[in-house]
């Protein structure tokens, strides 16, 4: 006897039911299995046909059952059936089988990020996806793109949608807060003033101008030539005794001046030269971006401003003409006094007065870095009818604030005899101007000072075998 045993499956679909071939296929609902008899195969009108006493089945393996009813099928993961059947003669027939697969659980998902550490880029996304039962069938990225990457561009929540073979889907987040794209400008303070001390710049910290934080703030220092001035690095006073110490054994090697002109800034500079410097800031953060650069003028004078005095006797006016090569004159106080008896100040480089008797005068005149010179010089009143109009008085110098000039040319008593397209001085040396002597180019001397660079020990091996040889030398005494 062979028998045809066929399984069909009854599906509960809005509450109708249906029959359908079984067929291996995952699904979400119960299944229900329907065992069909389709008669003797191998009977012939000779042989004839005992009949089906039972039809039986089991489940994955475990014992024969009579089937007396559809079988319903309700368990999440892959159940295999199988059937027979026994006629009335006791033949068996061959056995039948199949799957009922069911899947109710979500798929799962990770999602890896390329980068955990501050950047200034996007981070990159990667889901990996899994199904216990059926299987991924789609991921969709967080921009609806069939696609498990992504290229995340800012901080924020990316979320990964993960369907499975049954239509059942899951969602699976990542969190990124590493991305720093924009880092605001430093706050530095400025002036356009003068001074006569040596500037001391400190940059205050400004670590909230960054998501990420600053890792490192820089400065440079530029010449009036837009060049970065080169550093010299000098040990302090206690480095200098340490280094004594180690003299012995290490040779002491100071840091290498910066290749570009930034250096890391440790702690407050000190800018003593005379001149005009820029000195520029920048901040580096966690993530690598790198501020705007901020710049500080800093203007430094200490040398006095200089004067060129004039006598006209024939008006009795004295004419003061000051000049001063780096900052420029403030002003000029002169030894006229004003209505309240205070002495006049007179802004600007030039100023005169007529003086009413014989004796000392005194003017003060100040430059825009607040050095102050004080020339002192005797005026005698003219006689009536003198042939000598205009003289040209050395005055005698007192520095009150800042350095004498390294050079003051003060001209001699200048007579004049009616030439004036040329001012001869006393020491018959021509000069260039009808009232004036030549002035003197001061050029002044610049000298840079920073804070002091780390030294760096290097091992000075001549010291080291000197030491062992003495000691070998020690013991062979002694032996």
């Amino acid at each position: 006897m062979k028998k045809i045993i066929s399984l069909l499956m009854a599906i509960s679909l809005f509450c109708s039911l249906t029959l359908q071939a079984f067929a291996v296929q995952w699904r979400y609902d119960k299944a229900v299995v329907t065992i069909i008899d389709n008669g003797d195969a191998s009977a012939t009108a000779k042989q004839g046909s005992s009949g089906t006493r039972q039809i039986q089945y089991c489940i994955n393996g475990g014992d024969w059952l009579d089937y007396i009813k559809p079988i319903e099928i309700d368990t999440e993961g892959i159940t295999k059936i199988e059937a027979r059947a026994i006629d009335n003669a006791g033949n068996i027939s061959p056995i039948g089988d199949g799957e009922i697969r069911i899947d109710r659980t979500p798929p799962n998902a990770k999602i890896a990020v390329s980068t955990t550490e501050w950047t200034n880029k996007n981070v990159e996304l990667l889901a990996a996806a899994w199904d216990e039962h059926s299987g991924v069938a789609k991921i969709i990225n967080p921009i609806g793109e069939s696609s498990n990457r992504y290229s995340a561009p800012a901080n924020g929540t990316y979320t990964f949608t993960i369907i499975d073979n049954v239509g059942l889907s899951s969602y699976a987040s990542v969190g990124i807060s590493n991305i720093e794209k924009v880092i605001e400008p430093l706050k530095v303070d400025t002036t356009d003033e003068w001074t006569n001390k040596p500037m001391v710049i400190e940059l205050p910290k400004q670590d909230k101008i960054a998501l990420s934080g600053v890792s490192k703030y820089q400065y440079r220092i530029e010449g009036k030539d837009g060049q970065a001035v080169k550093l010299e690095e000098k040990p302090s006073f206690f480095e200098n005794i340490v280094n004594s110490l180690k003299s012995l054994f290490f040779v002491t090697a100071y840091a290498a001046d910066a290749s570009d002109g930034w250096y890391d800034y440790i702690k407050p500079i000190v800018i003593n030269g005379e001149g005009i410097d820029r000195v520029l800031f920048r901040a580096i953060s966690h993530a690598g971006n790198i501020t705007p650069v901020a710049a500080i003028e800093v203007k430094k004078d200490y040398t006095v401003p200089e004067a060129s005095i004039w006598y006209n006797q024939k008006t009795n006016i004295v004419s003061i003409n000051a000049t001063d090569n780096l900052s420029g004159v403030k002003s000029i106080t002169l030894p006229a006094v004003d209505k309240d008896g205070k002495n006049i100040v007179v802004s600007g480089s030039y100023a005169e007065f007529s003086p009413q008797k014989d004796g000392d005068y005194t003017v003060i005149i100040e430059d825009m870095a607040t050095n102050k010179a004080e020339y002192t010089f005797p005026i005698a009143l003219p006689v009536s009818g003198s042939d000598d109009d205009i003289v040209a008085i050395k005055p005698e110098l007192k520095a009150i604030a800042g350095n004498p000039p390294q050079a003051i040319k003060t001209p001699g008593i200048v007579r004049v005899t009616g030439n004036f397209g040329k001012v001869i001085a006393a020491n018959d040396t021509a000069v260039s101007d009808d009232k004036q002597p030549v002035e003197n180019t001061i050029v002044p001397k610049t000298e840079k000072t920073i804070a002091v660079a780390e030294p760096t020990a290097k091992i000075n091996w001549l010291a080291v075998f000197i030491i062992i040889a003495l000691f070998f030398l020690l013991i062979i005494i002694i032996i």
